[in-house]
């Protein structure tokens, strides 16, 4: 009976056995199905991340081809304006050549009224000396008929 008992024990330690060796087995089972979850988790995650990434350096391009666009529309302003700032000193050039010429018309100008005055000045002079020698004529025009009259009334 010993031997009975003891077999239906070594059986029920083998069942027991056996169980215990399924129930770890499940839990590797368990375990690796886990770990393989985890596996396509963290996979998923990294795609994600390089998802991610690729998306900031798309960004980062569109932000620096961006900037070159800017840069290009600040090199043209800076161009035009100083295409513009050209302009400004031509035209600055032109006004002091046109102030020069206007400068040199005014003396001119004065100088030519310099000289009308003089003209005007002796064409009063002239007819002073005019006038004066008319009034010297009609002085000289009345003593000779008054000497006339003096000779004409002497002769009678």
């Amino acid at each position: 009976m010993d031997k009975l008992s003891q077999s239906p024990k070594s059986d029920l330690d083998k069942q027991l056995e056996l169980a215990k060796l399924r129930l770890a087995c499940e839990q590797e089972k368990t375990k690796q199905e886990e770990a393989k979850a985890k596996q396509k988790q963290e996979d998923a995650t990294i795609e994600q991340a390089k998802a991610k990434q690729e998306q900031e350096d798309a960004i980062i391009e569109q932000a620096k081809a961006k900037q070159k666009q800017e840069d290009a529309i600040i090199e043209q302003a800076k161009s035009k304006q100083e295409q513009e700032d050209a302009i400004i000193e031509q035209a600055k050039a032109k006004q002091k050549v046109l102030d020069t010429i206007i400068e040199q018309a005014k003396a001119k100008q004065e100088e030519e009224n310099a000289k009308q005055k003089v003209l005007d000045t002796n064409i009063e002079q002239k007819r002073r000396q005019k006038l004066q020698l008319e009034v010297e004529k009609r002085k000289l025009e009345e003593n000779i008929a008054g000497a006339k009259r003096l000779k004409t009334y002497d002769e009678q």
